[in-house]
């Protein structure tokens, strides 16, 4: 039982035999197992997995790489130093053999019945223990799972409406062990092996146990469990990779302007902040600000990964007011605490709306936190939905700001400044790559194509286009 690869003391697999999981082992580490040093004679694997082997101590000398099981190692040449690989074993590595490129959003779609992965419940199902099983395709976020690489083909598998792991329940190894939704905690029952079967479609190998993610009974009905189960090379164990349509946005989070006073008194500076979720406690954000009496706006854009009724949450000490899509969605500027606050709002998937969060801190504590909800599990909004530029609706700085030449091969410059501004330099899908403070910057390094300039003083912000050649 979760045996992964067996190593034996005598070819044909006979003799003293140990087993091995996934990890390194050297000499010392094999003598713990009960394998001496130049011992091994043949090797059994899974599908799956792979075998290192060295000549040396710490993974040291000739090595050889097995991808399957082998009847005697004398079949195997070892260089020009030994005969072969036969009881010349000193150290050796146990790794995942899958495919290392699927990271992504994903529809699994079972090879024998059509049907979908699926979190029971649909989207309302975001609890830990939750069943999965196969369902006719809703393309709903509790059908969306997230493949994220570990390495060597290994990876978690997040449902994305709950943020919940692929979990075989109670690190079962036996088959027909249940599969359920379970919060990740990076234990080998939640990691799996996505391991190419040649027709178009993966094996889900399980890490622990070396078994399929699998439906029960190979049935083909709507509702039928899903389990883990022995590799026979069952469809029902296989699983086309359908790339799902949610837009994981490249943003890096919103403009912060802070402030002296609670009402936007005094500009001290301006940053991106990649995502809110702040506690200063007795603090400040920064040196250069006071420990009470200051307020903060953040502006930006975000990006919904679902359509539909969103709701917002905002915890903060003290006051708060946020805007989605210029619209008021939570109005609470008082000097309260350990009060949440909610708005709700409609969005469509990928689509870009403006964001403007209002904060203000009066004495003690401070924080402030910002969350969503939709398809997907409450989180704090991350990232990768935030974008710090817009380009639209920009106040004008002073007249007669201007950038150029235009298009710009070498340094791009900003005319009928009277001071320095902060000039930041994104692609056209918001993507920030360059940053600078002064009448100039140096786009050289660029690609060539269409790009904006963020230009950006205390008395305002300006978008402007540029090509760079």
């Amino acid at each position: 039982k979760g045996i992964l690869v067996t190593a034996y003391s005598e070819c044909g697999y006979k003799g003293f035999s140990g087993a091995l999981k996934i990890g390194n082992y050297t000499l010392a580490q094999l003598n713990a197992l009960g394998i001496k040093d130049n011992e091994i004679s043949s090797v059994q694997l899974l599908e799956g997995f792979k075998v290192v082997l060295y000549e040396n101590d710490q993974f040291g000398g000739e090595s050889l790489e097995l991808t399957s099981g082998i009847n005697c190692l004398g079949n195997s040449q070892l260089g020009d130093k030994l005969t072969s690989w036969d009881k010349a074993v000193s150290s050796l590595k146990m790794m995942a053999n899958g495919a290392a490129n699927l990271e992504g959003l994903y529809y699994l779609q079972n090879l024998n019945s059509n049907l979908y992965l699926d979190v029971v419940g649909g989207v309302g199902g975001k609890d830990d223990g939750i069943n999965i099983q196969q369902w006719n395709p809703t393309k709903r976020a509790n059908q969306v799972f997230k493949l994220s690489h570990l390495g060597n083909g290994l990876y978690s598998v997040i449902a994305m409406h709950s943020l919940k792991s692929l979990d075989i329940a109670n690190m079962d190894t036996t088959s027909g062990a249940n599969i359920r939704q379970l919060s990740y905690f990076g234990s080998a029952n939640q990691q799996f092996i996505i391991y190419p079967t040649g027709n178009n479609s993966y094996k889900l190998i399980a890490r622990h146990s070396g078994k399929l993610v699998d439906v029960a009974n190979s049935s083909k009905s709507p509702e039928a469990n899903v389990i883990q189960y022995t590799n026979n090379d069952q469809n029902s164990g296989k699983w086309k990779l359908i790339p799902a349509e949610y837009p994981i946005g490249e943003g890096d989070g919103l403009k912060g302007n802070y402030y002296n006073g609670m009402n936007f008194q005094t500009f001290r500076f301006s940053r991106v902040d990649p995502i809110i979720d702040f506690n200063w406690g007795e603090g400040s954000p920064d040196s250069s600000m006071p420990k009470d009496g200051y307020s903060v706006r953040w502006t930006g854009q975000i990006q919904p990964l679902f359509s539909g009724v969103h709701t917002f949450y905002l915890n903060s000490d003290n006051g708060r007011r946020l805007w989605v899509n210029n619209q008021l969605i939570i109005d609470k500027w008082i000097s309260d605490w350990d009060n949440e606050y909610t708005g709700t709002i409609s969005l469509t998937a990928g689509k870009k709306y403006d964001i403007k969060l209002e904060y203000f801190e009066e004495a003690g504590g401070a924080s402030c936190k910002l969350e969503w909800s939709s398809d997907q599990v409450r989180t704090v909004v991350p990232k990768t939905q935030l974008f710090s530029a817009v380009f639209t609706g920009m106040t004008n700085l002073e007249s007669g700001v201007s950038v150029f030449p235009n298009p710009v091969k070498n340094t791009l410059f900003i005319g009928g400044l009277s001071k320095a501004a902060q000039l930041v330099v994104y692609t056209g899908y918001g993507r920030k790559v360059l940053e600078n403070t002064g009448m100039s910057i140096d786009v050289e390094s660029l690609p060539a194509g269409l790009y904006i300039l963020m230009v950006s003083t205390r008395t305002g912000t300006q978008a402007s286009k540029f090509v760079k050649q």
